[in-house]
């Protein structure tokens, strides 16, 4: 799944993940975002996102990363 960091007033994407983790220990998330690596990218990295992805992304930079996603266990 890709999920952006802001996702709302309520909800971001580390917290997200998180109740993702619950339902499947094994879901595997690349976190987008326009704002530079935080504190809580750096927590839904400890959890198991496998890239951080500051925007713009291109279609390349977002291919290699759901295939590297893909590919680690």
């Amino acid at each position: 799944v890709i999920l952006d960091m802001i996702m709302g007033e309520d909800l971001n994407g580390c917290q997200i993940y998180q109740k993702m983790l619950a339902l499947n220990r094994d879901q595997k998330a690349i976190i987008v975002s326009g704002y530079s690596e935080s504190e809580l990218v750096i927590q839904a990295k400890q959890l198991g996102v496998t890239h951080f992805l500051q925007k713009p992304v291109t279609l390349s930079t977002v291919t290699k990363a759901i295939t590297q996603s893909l590919g680690s266990s």
